[in-house]
């Protein structure tokens, strides 16, 4: 079961350099990464250029430049581990500044709440020298061109998973394969994790995805609960205790 409480949403924008585009740059960024039907409205930009703010169908976004770095205590783990972003610690090491994406809307779930925002970070990707973004709940870091990817078509049923989930892949010394998840907690879900199964990587990370999208759409998995990919397939859950010793009990697949 997801969480639809309202709560603010909130990520990060590195830059390469402290600049500020014209409020035309950024409508034409924001309109670009949302539906045409989507206000956009209230473009303003303060007079020490620090803070931005608009609103998206009426709700209050605030982008607030700050001119130092992103911390790379809490990039470096993200960026070492990404998959997806190769050259991610290279690249994200020349961020100069970055910016706080907030987004305080009360409308809709957490999950429309958190695509809205995933939009607003794309445009930000376009309007602004970006490097690239840092989802902290999911300690996610991505590309300009993958966060602009994920949002275009991030909807309520098809959610931009890897934009705000981390999908940890480890591969151990008897060639078994462990992926964890970290950022599904957030929406009030269980994160997920497969450990030393002698399954490909690909076949683990299509039946982990499959159940975090199942998650986030609204099921809700028991203790000993089966999921496959058919009627015939029937693949064991359990309520565990995680292999990273987090606090809160995970959902652990049999594979």
């Amino acid at each position: 079961m997801t969480d639809d409480k309202p709560r603010l949403a909130i990520a990060f924008v590195a830059l390469r350099k402290i600049t500020v585009p014209s409020t035309q740059e950024i409508e034409k960024a924001l309109k670009s990464s949302f539906p045409e039907k989507t206000r956009i409205e209230s473009i303003q930009i303060d007079g020490d250029k620090k803070d931005i703010t608009f609103s998206v169908d009426g709700e209050l976004c605030i982008i607030a430049l700050m001119e130092f770095p992103i911390s790379w205590g809490d990039l470096e783990g993200p960026c070492a581990t990404s998959w997806l972003w190769k050259d991610a610690t290279e690249q994200m090491k020349q961020q100069k500044a970055h910016l706080i994406v907030t987004f305080s809307g009360t409308k809709g779930t957490q999950i429309e709440r958190c695509i809205t925002l995933t939009k607003i970070l794309s445009a930000a990707t376009k309007a602004f020298d970006s490097v690239g973004i840092y989802w902290g709940p999911g300690s996610v870091v991505l590309s300009n061109e993958l966060i602009q990817d994920q949002a275009s078509s991030a909807a309520p049923d098809d959610p931009p998973l890897l934009a705000w989930v981390e999908f940890r892949v480890q591969h151990n010394e008897d060639k078994t394969v462990n992926i964890l998840t970290t950022g599904l907690n957030y929406f009030g879900c269980m994160d997920i994790e497969v450990i030393r199964s002698q399954k490909t990587a690909s076949e683990i990370m299509k039946m982990v995805m499959s159940v975090a999208t199942m998650q986030l759409g609204g099921d809700v998995f028991k203790d000993g609960d089966t999921v496959g990919p058919d009627k015939e397939t029937k693949i064991k859950t359990h309520h565990a205790k995680s292999f990273w010793d987090r606090p809160e009990k995970i959902l652990k697949i049999d594979m």
